[in-house]
């Protein structure tokens, strides 16, 4: 996996101030969370980065094959 690549099956977790475990945030459909970004919002939900891996021959710019 290329460095700065999202991990697999990653998740947030949200904790209380008392360091409780309130909910675990996924993302779905073949996404995947970037660890860098994540803000809950006052309407209570949270917003994250998440991409996808799409498998591409980039042989033609030098890379390795899908």
């Amino acid at each position: 996996m290329p460095a700065g690549a999202p991990e697999p099956g990653g998740c947030y977790y949200i904790y209380d101030t008392h360091y409780r475990l309130l909910r675990t945030v996924f993302a779905h459909h073949g996404y995947h969370p970037d660890e860098h970004e994540f803000t809950l919002t006052r309407r209570g939900t949270a917003l994250f980065i998440a991409s996808k891996p799409v498998p591409m021959d980039l042989t033609p710019y030098g890379g390795r094959p899908a």
